[in-house]
């Protein structure tokens, strides 16, 4: 079975995958300060929640931007499941190539397992909308070309400066599913909600209008938009331009270049 993890700044989310079927997925809050037994100790517990033993692992692929954890994370295979992990980088066989990027190499791991993705798993124009600590929106063509992207200040990140910054607004839990939200607040929670939630869906709404107005006469065939992230599920339903609501797809993306890149190896 393969393991994949994609490291990020505020959370690591890892999924199991046996052949092509993703068996289960987690999240955990991203620390630092966790040495690889800590790390193995709390993955052997979730294994076994999962009715898996650590022996089911035969491999291991990680993307990550933060450099600190990358170490910590090899030493935990190498020692504890006996695997030398696939670390992502723009020179594996992603399907991409690079010819508008100045240097690719300094292109995040997470930008490159979701541009991977959604290139081989909906072969269109695809705008991407990742929702984590920050919101990036990036765009590859039908022709795997990797076109560029916008990194935004991310949704919880920027209330919690807001929360912060301003004496009497309170903290309130936007992680959570929200319904019924009108355009404009009548309350504080409310109101704080509206300028969270649709304030962000708007600036998304208007990124995606103006992406595809800037390259409809450049890129030939159709756009399609895929919010994916922590709190995507929360936004996509107060956007109007966001075609697909793909959770998993960072995940696949891991899931995509092991099987690229094990294909090569054989071919070599």
């Amino acid at each position: 079975m393969l393991l994949v993890s994609d490291i990020g700044n505020s959370n690591i989310v890892s999924g199991i995958y046996d052949n092509s079927n993703l068996l289960c997925s987690w999240r955990i809050n991203t620390n630092q300060k966790r040495t690889s037994i800590e790390y193995f100790v709390l993955l052997k517990a979730i294994l076994q929640e999962n009715k898996l033993d650590i022996s089911d692992i035969t491999s291991f692929i990680i993307s990550s931007v933060v450099p600190h954890l990358n170490p910590i994370f090899e030493e935990m295979a190498i020692t504890y499941f006996h695997i030398n992990p696939i670390l992502v980088n723009y020179t594996l066989p992603l399907g991409l190539s690079f010819s508008h990027i100045p240097d690719p190499s300094v292109i995040g791991a997470d930008l490159l397992v979701n541009a991977s993705a959604a290139f081989h798993k909906y072969k269109k124009n695809c705008i991407i909308v990742d929702l984590g600590t920050a919101t990036t929106i990036q765009l590859v063509s039908n022709q795997g070309e990797f076109l560029g992207t916008a990194i935004i200040p991310g949704i919880l990140s920027s209330a919690k400066q807001l929360f912060k910054k301003a004496a009497k607004l309170y903290s309130i839990p936007i992680n959570i599913k929200i319904s019924h939200l009108n355009i404009i607040g009548q309350d504080t929670r409310n109101s704080l909600l509206s300028g969270i939630i649709c304030g962000n869906s708007l600036m998304i709404d208007g990124f995606i209008k103006r992406i595809k107005q800037d390259f409809r006469d450049k890129l030939s065939g159709e756009f399609v938009a895929i919010a994916t992230g922590g709190i995507a599920s929360l936004i996509y339903e107060y956007t109007t331009e966001i075609d697909i609501l793909d959770k998993d797809l960072t995940l696949d993306g891991l899931h995509i270049i092991y099987q690229k890149t094990t294909e090569n190896k054989h071919l070599e």
